[in-house]
């Protein structure tokens, strides 16, 4: 009975976080706040009676705050969705998660759940866009192939296929059975490797070549083609897949319709340079770090009347991540129901 009242007030209050992220555009800190006055009453009761489980809840905690404090980092969520996330995993009764003797964490397929029912939304929106509005979208310059791309797909691929051979050395039977999991993590990764920048990227890239040619020789007696193969696969198809999404990250607004909270474009930012309205954001992500101020939102209504002041502007447009670990937990009960 414990465990139902935790999971149906974790339903509770995650559907009132989506609700706030998706009409304000926040996870506000007094609700995450209120909500673990009630939550820690649960968790230190339920644990009271499941002392066993005691340590798996906080391994599993452990890797949750890793992972939240990873991806913030990395720019791959804001900051309330890490808290959320933490959330989550603070309340959520370790006697519903569904685990194997080699699960990394117990929490593993929820986190995969969330950001592959996330990816599939926004490839599926954007396709959304291109043939059922007809939108053509956004494009912010228009590319010429060029060869520096290849470097950079390369020094993704090889990145990550060292890491997953490092992994599977280390961890053998673990890394074999979390492999979908390491997978996702490198669909995650695979387009910030491939737009970071970095000097002399085609040396490293030929470095990295030689350190995994020399890895497969020495740790495996030869390589894993598969594994190689699913690499590229894998990166190449996020990249093309996101780039097709990119089109439709961004919107043009009527500037007197500006509001706080709106995260403005790179482009956007470039318009305010040499303008006297003082105010005005000077820097931007386009990243929910990159929140303009109620303050600044007035300045760029100010700024449409001045000189150089236009009647649109162009923001990114924000998802609110929030409804997705909402969905993720709902899928994720529906099927330990199901087993």
């Amino acid at each position: 009975m414990l465990e139902i009242s935790m999971i149906v007030y974790l339903i509770v209050f995650c559907t009132v976080a989506a609700f706030t992220d998706w009409k304000y555009g926040k996870i506000y800190n007094k609700w995450l706040g209120l909500g673990m006055l009630p939550g820690i009453v649960l968790v230190v009761v339920y644990y009271f009676n499941r002392q066993s489980d005691i340590l798996l809840y906080f391994t599993n905690l452990a890797a949750a705050i890793i992972i939240a404090i990873l991806f913030w980092t990395m720019k791959m969520w804001g900051a309330g969705d890490s808290k959320l996330w933490l959330f989550v995993n603070f309340i959520y009764p370790t006697g519903w998660y569904v685990t194997t003797g080699t699960m990394l964490f117990p929490s593993m397929l929820l986190f995969m759940l969330i950001f592959i029912e996330a990816y599939i939304f926004v490839i599926l929106e954007s396709l959304w866009y291109r043939f059922g509005k007809r939108d053509q979208g956004i494009t912010l310059q228009k590319e010429k192939f060029q060869i520096v791309w290849i470097w950079d797909i390369g020094f993704s691929v090889l990145l990550l296929s060292i890491v997953y051979s490092i992994m599977g050395y280390l961890l053998g039977e673990y890394y074999e059975s979390n492999r979908i999991f390491f997978s996702v993590l490198g669909v995650l990764s695979a387009n910030k490797l491939v737009n970071w920048k970095i000097h002399g990227k085609k040396y490293f890239t030929g470095m990295l070549m030689v350190i995994y040619i020399l890895m497969g020789a020495l740790l495996y007696r030869g390589f894993d083609w598969e594994m190689l193969l699913l690499t590229v696969v894998l990166v190449v198809v996020t990249q093309m897949s996101l780039k097709f999404a990119d089109k439709y990250n961004y919107a043009y607004i009527l500037t007197s319709e500006v509001k706080e909270g709106m995260i403005m474009s790179y482009i956007t930012i470039q318009q305010f340079y040499g303008s006297r309205v003082k105010g005005l954001p000077h820097t931007t992500d386009e990243t929910t770090k990159s929140r303009i101020t109620q303050s600044e939102a007035e300045a760029i209504r100010r700024w449409e009347k001045s000189k150089y002041g236009k009647d649109t502007i162009m923001v990114v447009r924000y998802i609110p991540f929030a409804i997705f670990i909402l969905i993720g937990i709902v899928t994720y009960l529906i099927g330990v129901w199901k087993l």
